[in-house]
């Protein structure tokens, strides 16, 4: 070969190298090396880096390789397969994971589609009972159990967000009770603080006169044993039972344990007061000319509407001043209707002002501002010038 041929020769060389190294410049894209697929950018291989690759984020591992595996970056947590991020529910080795649409492993309760689901610090789904913070759930298989659930005997209720129930809850019209761990109790007399209960074998608390042991005991309408109280138009004795054929605070009752009452109803009812000779029927009124005309009338008061607590007055010369003899801690007044007895106890009796839209006390407060739950007022010698009588349920 000449001089003119390897100089030729040469120059054909480095023209080729350059061209390659032009090539590779200009190139970004997969390379697959030892059946190892890698990502050339330019001038070097992608590592430890997020690239879009025909629109989807893919991870490069420290050896340039699609990662797969566990990441870690910050406080996400995801898992790829082939620089993938997987998501939704996924197995790893035997454990199922939840990833959320980007990928992020999601720790706690989820709603995954399939169901509603815990997953631990970890990661990994758990089933069985799990408690978080003061709170405590039981997750099956398939989902998180709400509302009843049987285990080992004992019956548990969880809320419809999943909470284990504790203490008192109704459920389905009837109340139940559930202790500090959850367990229903049932069959017998329970008692909760200084109330007493009764629970059937399902669990459902006694409520209303039910006939227990061949006595008759009266509860409230949220099972709560009465004891010495008018429950409708029944009386409930010192152990709860219903009392019959006698005299209580003046009202007569009867065999079948049903008050006596011989006076009349208005449509506010009766005021009763047994120890000083009151009875008299309410009628309801704002007031004014209308309240007038009532307690104008004979036998007959105003039940006036236009205060907080019901206020009943009347005429003294109608028999009326006779409440001026009240004794706090001591006069009984009831409310009657044709089905119910509101029993009331004198707390406090003073002199006050009828000033016509309202009744001030000898402070010239409102009597709406007094903590009562019944007030009755009768006129001096001068009309402006009443006797009040307050009373508090019993």
């Amino acid at each position: 070969m000449n001089r003119y041929q390897r100089r030729s020769a040469l120059l054909t060389i480095i023209f080729l190298l350059l061209c390659g190294m032009v090539f590779i410049l200009s190139y970004s894209g997969f390379v697959r090396i030892m059946g190892h697929e890698y990502y050339w950018n330019h001038t070097h291989f992608i590592r430890e880096q997020w690239i879009k690759v025909r629109r989807v984020d893919c991870y490069f591992g420290e050896d340039g390789r699609l990662y797969t595996g566990w990441l870690t970056q910050g406080n996400e947590r995801k898992y790829l397969i082939s620089g993938i991020p997987v998501t939704g529910e996924f197995v790893i080795k035997d454990s199922e994971y939840y990833f959320d649409p980007d990928g992020v492993m999601v720790t706690g309760i989820a709603d995954t589609g399939s169901g509603t689901h815990y997953y631990a610090e970890n990661g990994a789904r758990k089933t069985g009972w799990v408690t978080l913070g003061d709170d405590s759930y039981y997750f099956t298989d398939t989902d998180m159990t709400r509302g009843w659930y049987d285990e080992d005997n004992s019956r548990y209720y969880f809320s419809q967000d999943g909470k284990m129930v504790t203490g008192w809850i109704r459920i389905d019209g009837n109340f139940y009770y559930f202790t500090d761990k959850g367990k229903m109790m049932r069959n017998g007399w329970f008692a909760d603080g200084n109330t007493d209960y009764y629970l059937f074998a399902d669990g459902h608390a006694a409520c209303g006169q039910t006939k227990l042991d061949g006595r008759i005991y009266c509860f409230s309408d949220t099972g709560r044993l009465l004891k010495n109280t008018w429950t409708g138009n029944s009386y409930a004795g010192e152990d709860g039972t219903l009392q019959t054929s006698c005299t209580i605070d003046g009202l007569r009752v009867d065999k079948k344990g049903r008050k006596i009452y011989d006076g009349d109803y208005g449509d506010g009812g009766s005021l009763y007061i047994p120890t000083l000779g009151v009875k008299v029927p309410a009628w309801k009124t704002e007031g004014g000319s209308e309240g007038q005309r009532i307690t104008d009338a004979a036998n007959s008061a105003a039940l006036l509407t236009s205060f907080k607590m019901p206020v009943i007055a009347d005429h003294k010369n109608q028999g009326f001043e006779a409440i001026k003899s009240s004794v706090p801690e001591d006069t009984i007044a009831f409310v009657l209707t044709p089905d119910s007895v509101t029993e009331y106890l004198c707390s406090s009796i003073f002199t006050g002002t009828n000033a016509e839209n309202d009744i001030l006390d000898s402070t010239g407060k409102s009597i709406d501002g007094l903590s009562s739950d019944l007030c009755l007022y009768t006129c001096n010698e001068n009309w402006r010038h009443v006797t009040i009588v307050l009373f508090q349920k019993k």
